[in-house]
């Protein structure tokens, strides 16, 4: 029913992680969150013997995965947590970050994740892109998105948010509706600063400035934690940088994307790529004028989510390179790393296509770095696998339209 290990990434490298915390600030300002954590994704050349655990604090999400999903505690000690407790990562806990061939500066990539995501949701994508020598950053949003998340140590618990009107909530005469673009627009706004405050602490630690760190760990493991994150000095490249997010956080990058051109012109991105955009809170005025793929599983959406996207796709501005498009025999959750630990279980319930998970994976990164590759110099050299049919499993331009819309979801 389960695997318990997530499969190997497909570039030249190993792949470490380290997670970053940043201090809380003393006042949070509107649509900001008090601190910043994510889980950061590099090349290495160590090879350590040990996986480690997907949900670093397996009890802690088991739980918000169930207060999301509305399923009793007992459900979730008798059901959920034991199958999320055996999932092994494919990446290493904290190894020295690789040199060998690399250039000395590299590609940054930051992921934005979809509604009751965290920061390990999507790990063999980020870990692939890793694995071909990108500094992928992972953000565990803190708006009441993710299924759960905690800051400082866990004296704050950020349980996931879900959608209920009421008078308590919404302003007088505001309808369900009016309250729900509401709702998810403070929440967008709130994903979109924290991506550019984490871009930020990448601009500290590139300059060999730990000082917003948060630290957790005993003082020997801080000082090697230290020196690993010293290691990243100089070693970012601010003029390649990548914009990734699926769902809700494909939102969040189109409001990121948005925002750049009009307020964060620092943060720029190359390019970018969204995968099954909610696109509910984005508003239709937003315009992406860097080159963006944006690409859908097949039977996921519904009219109103596709109009907005093709109005988003056809906005003056728009790059000529952008491209839309989907992949065959898909599911809204098929990019996750749920279906290639859970196949069946995925499959059962609806979540999953009828494609093999690990066949999409490598249909999607081929499709991926097959994009990025014109816009980002890739540190670890990339052609399409004649192993990997992409063109059998894709469908772009007009075409992928008519096709998503004959499969909508009614709502």
């Amino acid at each position: 029913m389960f695997n318990t290990k997530l499969p190997s990434f497909r570039g030249d490298y190993n792949v470490g992680y380290v997670d970053i915390e940043t201090h809380p600030k003393a006042e949070a300002k509107k649509d900001t969150e008090t601190s910043i954590l994510y889980r950061m994704y590099y090349p290495t050349e160590e090879l350590q013997g040990t996986r480690t655990a997907w949900l670093t604090d397996c009890w802690f999400y088991a739980k918000g995965y169930g207060s999301f999903l509305k399923i009793p505690v007992f459900l979730i000690a008798l059901i959920i947590y034991p199958a999320l407790s055996f999932a092994k990562l494919a990446s290493f806990h904290r190894p020295k970050l690789a040199k060998g061939q690399l250039p000395e500066k590299l590609p940054i990539a930051v992921f934005s994740h979809g509604l009751a995501g965290m920061r390990t949701t999507y790990s063999t994508l980020c870990g692939n892109l890793a694995s071909r020598g990108f500094i992928v950053i992972a953000l565990e949003h803190g708006d009441g998105s993710g299924c759960a998340t905690s800051r400082d140590g866990k004296s704050t618990i950020i349980p996931y948010q879900h959608f209920i009107p009421s008078p308590d909530v919404m302003m007088p005469g505001e309808t369900e509706r009016e309250y729900g673009l509401r709702f998810r627009g403070s929440q967008l706004r709130t994903r979109a600063n924290a991506v550019f405050e984490a871009l930020d602490t990448l601009q500290h630690l590139n300059a060999g400035n730990l000082d917003f760190i948060l630290p957790h760990d005993n003082e020997t493991r801080l000082a090697d934690y230290k020196n690993l994150l010293l290691s990243f000095k100089s070693r970012l490249d601010f003029e390649n940088k990548l914009m990734i997010g699926h769902s809700f956080g494909g939102a969040t990058s189109v409001t990121v994307l948005d925002e750049s051109v009009n307020k964060k012109a620092p943060h720029t991105f190359k390019c970018a790529v969204v995968m099954d955009p909610w696109m509910h809170a984005v508003p239709h005025t937003a315009t992406v004028t860097i080159p963006l793929l944006n690409i859908q599983s097949h039977r996921f959406n519904w009219r109103e989510n596709i109009e907005h996207q093709k109005r988003l796709m056809g906005m003056p501005g728009t790059h000529k390179d952008s491209r839309f498009g989907y992949i065959t025999d898909t599911k809204h959750n098929d990019v996750s790393d749920f279906s290639l630990l859970y196949p069946k279980v995925m499959l059962l319930a609806k979540q999953s296509g009828p494609a093999h998970p690990l066949e999409t994976h490598l249909v999607l990164e081929e499709v991926l770095f097959d994009f990025i590759q014109n816009y980002i110099p890739l540190p670890v050299a990339f052609s399409r696998s004649p192993h990997v049919d992409v063109d059998g499993r894709t469908v772009f331009g007009q075409q992928a339209y008519i096709d998503i819309l004959a499969t909508e979801i009614v709502r």
